[in-house]
């Protein structure tokens, strides 16, 4: 809560705001991920540094998990479309069901009665790939960072559920973090392209992704290049100089 008070810069509005403490609450609930009422855990909330605000509920770069409406003054929740069609169609079978009459209590409901009702038909989260790794599959998978809708954290517990089914994990499935990417695009550290050519030369000729080369053009317009880990290595810039005005990729390696 020490921003509270404090004025900052808005770059959506070009103009200077006080952040009041309604907003630093809502910021930290919605880092902190979706609990019960009673404190226990949900999901993950998105990164820090994440969007939570927005300006379109169509754009999925533009989006927020904490979006808000206004009018004179005065503003109210604006939540994502997706919970809100989810809950209204494939919960409560009702076009007319609004959030705007949700209790807690009964968004606690309809997050378990969705798990227990749909995980069955759609879920994706077992861990259990030992069929796959024994038929020599392989997967290479990315996720932004700054991904405000599907908090990266939801990816890395899947990735780590894995390992502690297959310890040797990474010889079949390497993910790697984006920093700086927003949901599908977006963002600062812009998306990578080469992930594909990257799983083709290891099923193809046995050629590990060991990291993977990545540039993106920053607000200057300048193209940098930076260096993608597999989780749970980090980036760290083995050169001296943290005044470049462009870095190559060989100026990083994987820790």
């Amino acid at each position: 809560m020490d921003v509270v008070g404090k004025s900052l810069n808005c770059t959506h509005t070009a103009n200077n705001m006080s952040i009041t403490e309604e907003a630093a609450k809502t910021a930290k609930a919605t880092w902190s991920g979706p609990t019960t009422t009673d404190g226990k855990f949900i999901w993950y909330g998105p990164n820090t540094g994440a969007q939570l605000s927005g300006q379109s509920l169509q754009l999925t770069n533009d989006i927020g998990l904490a979006m808000t409406t206004c009018t004179n003054g005065t503003c109210q929740g604006a939540p994502v479309g997706l919970g809100e069609v989810w809950i209204k169609y494939w919960i409560e079978a009702n076009p007319d069901w609004s959030y705007k009459n949700m209790t807690r209590e009964a968004f606690d409901t309809f997050a378990h009665e969705a798990v227990q009702r749909y995980e069955s038909v759609i879920g994706t989260n077992d861990p259990d790939l030992t069929a796959f790794y024994k038929k020599g599959g392989k997967i290479l998978g990315y996720h932004g960072m700054h991904d405000q809708i599907i908090p990266v954290k939801g990816t890395r517990h899947y990735y780590n559920n894995v390992k502690e089914i297959i310890p040797e994990v990474a010889s079949f499935y390497r993910m790697f973090e984006v920093p700086g990417l927003l949901h599908c695009s977006g963002g600062k550290g812009g998306q990578p392209t080469n992930t594909f050519d990257a799983l083709r030369a290891w099923v193809e000729n046995g050629t590990v992704p060991a990291e993977l080369p990545h540039s993106f053009k920053d607000d200057n317009g300048d193209e940098q290049h930076r260096l993608l880990c597999p989780y749970p290595q980090k980036a760290w810039l083995k050169i001296n100089d943290t005044d470049k005005a462009v870095y190559k990729s060989t100026d990083f390696v994987c820790v």
